[in-house]
């Protein structure tokens, strides 16, 4: 008993005394680890727990903050939210639209002085999405209003950005030749592009992300006129080529199965051009003209099926003269055509209503008004107006707001230097 009680006596201060040394526990580390890879649970939410409670109830001294810092503080807030609410209501907010049919109106794009600009119709605010010492030219909205595709001047290539300028990426590689026309897929994922290299134009697929492997639709004679996916599922792309006998014909590339159909062969009689899928993607609409006659005076607008059967005239009881079509609304419903006589006299132009629906009206511009007609129109995102662009002898330009169902024509508050691009946005709520 002795013995142990000495040992214990002797061994007891030395282990007090290691007990008691500052040092750093072999564990230390790991439970840092462990602790730092979990959330822990914020310490306000049970003071007590670790606290005695006359602590955790004690009021804290606080240094007193004079009224008049109060004052500046809410000063200055109101100030930052009324910046805010200024600048998400100086222009429209972007909401995805369906990619065909109806739409709500958002901005328009277009180039200017070599730079991408929009301008909100209802407002005239302009906003520069794309500046800088390069030249860029040719913004086309994707169908979801959400994206811009340009051509920059310096290099060829084709760009794309986020509406909002954001986003800023290239879409097609060098030596992939000029891009002559593009337009996105319905979903805006792919770029639609006819390229001019090497004497010869190609019709490619690109991601509009700038990621992924392209695809050339491998075909002989496409020509440089604006290609278009097919509503309202993009399951094909309709474009025009060029044939043996040196007149256009009118084909599909289907996207999945990777093929081309035939909808209008070429002629000899007849050459056709600026093709374009009706609303519903079920028509297709196009000019017929004579090869040897000068000009577009001998042009007839059609349309057929989508499989090319039953041709006939788009609109009623033009037999004679000439017939351009600018393009069909977004709801299927009317079109928006130039005619006059085969002189060239009588030139008008004209809104028609393909459902028997309301009668015609022509817009007042030209011989019918003080302001001259556009080279050609483009019907707004909600079908409630006309978006016209002309370009003089000169150089001069000239941007053109009509209404459809008055035939009223004015001019833009603003001048672009290239046909502009209206946004869809998501339609307003009933």
């Amino acid at each position: 008993m002795t013995d142990r009680r000495t040992r214990i006596d002797r061994v007891l201060p030395e282990l007090f005394t290691e007990l008691a040394a500052p040092r750093t526990p072999d564990y230390l580390e790991a439970a840092i680890d462990r602790a730092s890879s979990r959330r822990q649970r914020p310490a306000w939410t049970y003071p007590g727990r670790w606290l005695p409670m006359e602590i955790t109830t004690r009021a804290a001294p606080v240094a007193r903050v004079p009224w008049r810092t109060f004052g500046i503080l809410a000063i200055l807030g109101l100030l930052a939210a009324v910046a805010g609410i200024a600048l998400v209501g100086s222009r429209p907010q972007w909401t995805p639209a369906p990619p065909f049919g109806l739409a709500g109106n958002g901005d328009v794009a277009f180039e200017l002085d070599g730079d991408i600009v929009t301008v909100d119709p209802a407002t005239g605010t302009m906003t520069t999405i794309v500046g800088g010492p390069t030249t860029d030219t040719g913004p086309v909205y994707s169908p979801d209003g959400g994206l811009i595709a340009f051509r920059r001047a310096e290099d060829g290539g084709l760009y794309v950005v986020r509406e909002d300028g954001s986003g800023f990426v290239r879409v097609t590689p060098d030596g992939a030749g000029l891009p002559l026309h593009w337009r996105f897929s319905p979903d805006g994922r792919q770029l639609l592009v006819v390229a001019a290299g090497n004497g010869v134009n190609q019709l490619t697929l690109y991601g509009a992300s700038g990621a992924g492997d392209p695809r050339t639709i491998e075909f002989d004679g496409i020509t440089n006129e604006v290609p278009a996916f097919r509503p309202t599922d993009g399951r094909e792309v309709l474009f025009t080529a060029v044939g043996s006998s040196g007149t256009r014909g009118l084909y599909a590339y289907d996207v999945a199965a990777r093929t081309t159909r035939t909808i209008v062969e070429p002629s000899t009689d007849s050459d056709l051009s600026e093709a374009a899928w009706s609303s519903d993607g079920d028509q297709v609409v196009f000019h017929r003209f004579d090869p040897t006659a000068s000009g577009y005076l001998s042009m007839h607008a059609r349309i057929a099926q989508a499989d090319g059967t039953g041709e006939r005239a788009l609109v009623d009881g033009v037999e004679t003269g000439f017939d351009t079509s600018y393009g069909t609304s977004n709801a299927g419903t009317r079109v928006v055509h130039g005619s006059g006589a085969a002189d060239g006299s009588d030139e008008r132009v004209l809104v028609t209503s393909l459902d028997g629906g309301a009668g015609e009206v022509q817009l007042r511009c030209g011989a019918a008004g003080p302001l001259p007609c556009a080279d050609t129109w483009a019907w707004a995102p909600d079908d409630a107006a006309l978006l016209g662009f002309r370009r003089e002898d000169d150089g001069t330009v000239l941007t053109l707001i009509a209404d459809p169902a008055t035939g009223e024509v004015t001019q833009a508050g603003w001048v672009a230097d290239n046909m502009p691009s209206w946004q869809r946005l998501a339609p307003s709520a009933p």
